[in-house]
């Protein structure tokens, strides 16, 4: 799990460091507070593979032609690369630094996106180890530089190249998305594949009562995911949104490993489902897995507390709530523990109403 993520030059952050972090993360703060960045920072700096994770991050927010604004003040030649470093549990320290260039100049990488229809222009992320030096960087051939490379579409698209493989150092990621537009039945069966059904359906059931399992049916040669009720199967997709954004939900958290980073699970959800949701997180919490999180909701923060036995209340280690804010470019948290939650409760809903 990671400890610690110190942060230089991403999105709206200067610099910055995140310390305590806990195997449940909740990060709260007003809007621009530079959350979701901390998310992002987090997956670039420990994942196994750098350049997907910078793509990951970049093509989970929507805007157009969006790379260079991962680098804090739009990146380009003249302005500084993001640094990101991560220490995980035991003291191990990784370190990445994080170039973006207007110009993407590998030109597999860029048959690879022309081939699938990807819009120009191109451009790069070139994400160091350490922070090597660049002995030449005018050379285009990823195979005798030693970065990986993120290669960007102008709609956010993108090809990794790492020409020395996974980072034996690094962590496996997930990012856990209420809205993805992956399609159920993927997600499901990437849950079955962790072996994982009995627990996607518990918490199913609780969010459709009348459930009776989970199948995977086709129409014409098309797989959808079906609900089996009383009266039939049929598709989940005509459930509502906060019961799809539920499922979602617990599908990627049970398909996942190493550590699951999730932005704002709240949304669209009724309380009874916020209920389920948190109870779903704390389970994977309980089964290995470091999640880190943002939310807007104190309903959420109390759900979570609830759903805790006394020893995981009065361990430091299980659930951390962390203010953060910004102010010119420069992060400040605050961390408590959730034995301390109730105490700093005024203040952290003044982050949140």
């Amino acid at each position: 799990m990671i400890t610690s993520v110190e942060v230089e030059n991403l999105r709206g952050i200067r610099q910055g460091k995140l310390e305590a972090l806990s195997r449940l993360t909740v990060l709260v703060g007003r809007n621009g507070s530079g959350k979701s960045s901390l998310l992002e920072a987090s997956l670039i700096a420990a994942s196994r593979v750098p350049a997907i994770g910078a793509g990951l991050v970049v093509q989970s927010r929507q805007q157009y032609n969006g790379a260079r604004w991962l680098i804090h003040g739009g990146g380009g030649r003249d302005r500084p690369p993001a640094r990101l470093a991560a220490v995980l549990l035991g003291g191990e320290r990784i370190e990445r630094e994080l170039v973006w260039d207007n110009y993407l100049a590998v030109d597999v990488m860029s048959r690879a996106l022309a081939n699938r229809g990807a819009p120009r222009p191109y451009s790069a992320f070139r994400i160091h180890r350490r922070h090597p030096p660049l002995e030449n960087p005018s050379n285009p051939d990823p195979t005798t530089e030693n970065f990986s490379i993120a290669g960007m579409a102008a709609d956010n698209q993108f090809e990794p190249f790492d020409a020395e493989g996974k980072d034996p150092k690094g962590l496996a990621f997930r990012l856990v998305q209420p809205h993805s537009t992956q399609a159920l039945h993927d997600l499901f069966s990437m849950a079955l594949e962790q072996g994982r059904k009995r627990d996607v359906l518990e918490h199913a059931k609780a969010l459709v009562p009348e459930l009776v399992d989970l199948d995977i049916l086709t129409e014409a040669g098309v797989p959808w995911l079906a609900l089996d009720l009383p009266g039939g199967p049929v598709p989940a997709t005509l459930s509502g949104d906060g019961v799809l954004a539920a499922l979602r939900i617990v599908f990627q958290l049970a398909a996942a490993e190493g550590v699951a980073l999730i932005e704002e699970p709240e949304v669209h959800q009724h309380p009874a489902g916020l209920a389920r949701v948190t109870l779903a997180i704390v389970t994977a919490v309980r089964l290995g897995l470091q999640v880190i999180l943002t939310t807007h909701s104190l309903e959420l923060i109390d759900h979570l507390i609830a759903h805790l036995t006394d020893e995981e209340l009065n361990h430091d280690d299980f659930l951390t709530v962390t203010r953060v804010r910004l102010e010119s470019g420069m992060l400040h948290a605050t961390s408590s523990v959730a034995s301390e939650v109730a105490q700093a409760r005024a203040e952290i809903e003044e982050d949140l109403r």
